[in-house]
């Protein structure tokens, strides 16, 4: 799932798709997997505009921003059966715009894709509609976008949400193909193939020239796979070429390594325990003096030292795009729950410490697990366990024995904690090492 899209689910949140689920008597999984057709074909239906409404939607988006408090009004809608609410209409009107008379058809594809039915479909898409116009709304409203911004914003993301529609709805829509695809990498084959059809086609009669080259790297290429395949034939196993599939498999490993190389971390020394959690290999133990003369206990390179030279390092800007996350060490679930094991009170203590030290510190919570299981399911209990860690915050938050106490004010307004499943892992979620790394709770900083 592109960025985008990751964005546009979480402005939503879990809520939705739960609500959505009892109020039309659907599976989770079916109202997920229709969502994630209707947020493409939407994004990519209002790209398409040609201006022909361009003032009815600019108007459509500023409302949904400032007059309606969206997801929740969503979700507001549906559990109260609503469907004549102003909210509710909004998104109709949004999505009427958009489609016009394809609406219908849309709805039915859509439930034959997901399995819900189509009258569940129908409505979803008018909620959804409503949640997309907020979300952009609120992308104009904090950027400083008009209308034509915002077009243009879409315009160059728009490989990264028509990438996600599915072939029949590409072809009821009659969504064409990307005028400017990707082009393959030139490589030294390609210079020679590109170079010979080049000679032939400008009447040079050079062919003769170019055989040479093409042989040479014919051979070259068919040493090297006998050189690496030897051993097997050594053994009297003959080497086999790989078909397609494990050919696709192997690339889409390599590159799922190089994204766990890219992301890692901290997240390296340690050793899982007999639970098959992973337990950090720690530095010496140290103490931090913050800045209000309260001492915390923690050890070299941790959370609390990583956090709190961030803080203090005036050189160190927030990343509005990627975010500044610090990964929690300690924090510790029962298999498969929310539930906080023993063993972290310190850690969050600290964190507490470091919030009533410095007042204009502003984080969020997030939660994150291995691949194992479905996406669904991981994204809500890694939001369960984030929400478990922000409550426990709170609470430590009012402690007696605190300088400063510590509310609310100093989470994220809109999301004070976030679920993202198995996205972003830190580790190889190959192997049982790295799923234990990839379960973690970080706080991201929003403000210092």
């Amino acid at each position: 799932m592109s960025k985008l899209l990751e964005q546009l689910h979480q402005f939503a949140g879990t809520d939705f798709i739960s609500a959505a689920s009892n109020s039309f008597h659907e599976k989770e999984e079916g109202v997920y997997k229709a969502i994630q057709t209707i947020y493409p074909i939407i994004l990519h239906a209002f790209s398409e505009q040609n201006g022909d409404h361009s003032n009815s939607i600019s108007r459509i988006l500023t409302s949904a921003h400032n007059d309606y408090q969206y997801p929740g009004d969503a979700i507001r809608l549906m559990e109260e059966g609503r469907p004549d609410d102003p909210a509710q209409g909004l998104g109709s009107h949004f999505v009427s715009l958009l489609f016009n008379h394809k609406l219908a058809g849309i709805g039915n594809i859509i439930s034959n894709i997901s399995g819900i039915n189509p009258h569940a479909s129908q409505s979803l898409i008018q909620l959804c509609g409503g949640i997309t116009a907020a979300f952009l709304g609120k992308k104009m409203a904090n950027e400083g976008l008009n209308f034509n911004g915002l077009m243009n914003w879409l315009q160059e993301n728009k490989r990264n949400f028509s990438q996600y529609i599915p072939e029949i709805m590409k072809n009821y829509l009659d969504i064409k193909p990307d005028a400017h695809p990707e082009q393959e990498p030139v490589t030294e084959k390609s210079k020679v193939l590109a170079n010979l059809a080049d000679d032939k086609l400008n009447g040079k009669g050079g062919g003769a020239k170019w055989i040479l080259p093409i042989i040479l790297l014919g051979l070259l290429g068919a040493f090297l796979w006998y050189w690496l395949q030897g051993s097997k034939a050594e053994d009297g196993v003959l080497p086999q070429l790989e078909d397609k599939k494990t050919m696709d498999t192997s690339l889409s490993d390599s590159l799922n390594n190089a994204e766990v190389e890219a992301n890692s971390g901290s997240l390296v020394k340690g050793k899982m325990n007999n639970s098959g959690d992973w337990i950090f290999e720690k530095g010496d133990s140290i103490s931090i003096k913050l800045d209000n003369g309260v001492e915390i206990p923690t050890f070299a390179g941790g959370f609390e030292e990583l956090l709190y030279n961030f803080i203090k390092d005036p050189s160190a800007k927030i990343n509005d795009e990627k975010g500044d996350w610090f990964d929690f060490e300690d924090l510790l679930f029962e298999s498969g729950k929310s539930k906080l094991k023993p063993g972290g009170e310190q850690q969050l203590k600290n964190t507490i410490q470091l919030l009533s030290a410095f007042p204009a510190l502003k984080i969020k919570v997030g939660g994150y697990t291995d691949n194992t299981g479905d996406s669904l399911s991981n994204i809500k209990l890694s939001e369960a366990r984030a929400k478990t860690v922000y409550q426990t915050l709170l609470r430590y938050g009012s402690s007696e024995e605190l300088q400063r106490p510590v509310d609310k004010s100093q989470f994220d307004a809109k999301h004070p904690y976030e679920g993202y499943g198995s996205q972003w892992p830190k580790a190889d979620n190959r192997t049982e090492e790295g799923r234990a790394q990839n379960r973690r709770i970080a706080i991201r900083v929003m403000v210092k």
